[in-house]
């Protein structure tokens, strides 16, 4: 989870709400659906590319969670669980758009983009240059294999850590740095042939 999110939410809050939900108290859950729909669209998102097969993700993604929730055992963080269970449904996602698209290209979503948020104080050029920087980045993203941009995704844009990485995608945290290595060599070599 990104510094952003934690200022707001703590382990602690997650694990009162997973213990409520637990309790019976279904509404409890909507905490955590609130919480946690913003990181896990991005990640949808970025893995993905297509913001309605994001959105579908991520509803999918909290059905499996709260199916499973009885299972969760409270004294483990919340978001690495919840992210594994992310990972994995992004996964298949990933292997089904590669399926289909075999023997059909498609092209990039033009509304898709890395890390764009409007701001109310920018000028429309300003704008519109970090939209056209975002798509380039968005674009260099998708030359990078799978697994690492996996790891590249969570451990800088989402802003986990080595190990929160390494737990959620089922590596050492050797072989996780390694990735990000590899995912950031791949995109600064894939951006550099467009600047």
């Amino acid at each position: 989870m990104n510094a952003q999110n934690e200022q707001f939410f703590t382990d602690q809050d997650d694990r009162e709400a997973v213990l409520s939900v637990q309790a019976g108290d279904t509404q409890a859950f909507s905490l955590l659906v609130e919480r946690y729909t913003p990181a896990l669209h991005a990640l949808a998102l970025r893995m993905l590319g297509d913001r309605e097969t994001a959105s579908e993700a991520v509803q999918e993604i909290f059905f499996k969670a709260y199916r499973h929730l009885s299972t969760f055992e409270p004294q483990r963080r919340f978001y690495p669980w919840l992210y594994t269970i992310a990972v994995n449904h992004v996964r298949t996602e990933v292997r089904k758009t590669r399926f289909r698209e075999r023997f059909h290209h498609r092209s990039a979503d033009p509304d898709y983009t890395l890390s764009f948020i409007p701001s109310r104080h920018a000028a429309p050029e300003e704008s519109l240059l970090r939209r056209e920087a975002d798509r380039e980045i968005s674009a260099a993203l998708g030359t990078v294999p799978p697994r690492q941009r996996e790891v590249f995704v969570l451990r800088y844009v989402s802003g986990l850590s080595v190990r929160d990485v390494s737990e959620i995608v089922k590596l050492p945290e050797n072989t996780v740095k390694t990735y990000a290595r590899r995912a950031r060599e791949k995109l600064a070599h894939a951006l550099s042939s467009v600047i």
